[in-house]
């Protein structure tokens, strides 16, 4: 055992989502805080990714772990082709983090070909389909430039659909058959 290390198990019934652990003890029950169970490959950033020139390669269908340092973002170098479209979403503030992120894509000489910030409550998000072939480079930092334990971000790139909502967002129970639609992003057969 190592002290004020504790090891997580989750079962293969466990559903997808996000779910809160607690921890009880000799002096009562702690806080709770916030977990993910998700579909994707999952790594832990890099200890040194935080200029473009050393950038933490990252490929789609990967969920990256980190932390913000204050004012040296983290970055993830991205190999796309021309048309690829990726969902890239940084989950934050809905994990129970302290960082109010800014999540950038760029081209190699720095340039910003896209930006977010609370999108998903203080939470960025895009959804960026690449102009040509070859690297960009994803940025993440906080807002003000905080860093720290407190500050800790999941970053999921992806090329599946995201359900931002359905409507109507109630059905009758017992009805028959219901008809829904759905919008979000990158969904098979959608329409802008």
């Amino acid at each position: 055992p190592v002290e004020n290390v504790f090891l997580v198990s989750i079962g293969s019934d466990v559903p997808l989502g996000i779910h809160e652990a607690r921890v009880v003890g000799r002096y009562g029950v702690s806080n709770p805080r916030a977990f993910v169970v998700g579909t994707l490959s999952e790594t832990h950033e890099a200890s040194e990714n935080e200029s473009a020139a050393n950038a933490m390669p990252v490929s789609p269908e990967t969920t990256v772990n980190g932390r913000a340092q204050g004012v040296n973002p983290d970055f993830y170098r991205l190999e796309l082709e021309l048309g690829q479209r990726v969902i890239i979403d940084l989950w934050g503030q809905r994990i129970d983090s302290q960082i109010d992120a800014t999540l950038a894509i760029c081209k190699a000489n720095g340039e910003t070909i896209a930006a977010s910030r609370d999108q998903h409550f203080r939470d960025p998000f895009l959804d960026f389909t690449a102009p040509a072939a070859g690297p960009y480079w994803i940025k993440v930092y906080d807002f003000i430039y905080e860093g720290g334990e407190e500050r800790f971000y999941r970053l999921s790139i992806s090329g599946a659909p995201f359900v931002e909502y359905v409507f109507p967002p109630a059905v009758l129970r017992g009805a028959a058959a219901s008809q829904v639609t759905l919008f979000g992003h990158n969904l098979p057969g959608a329409s802008p």
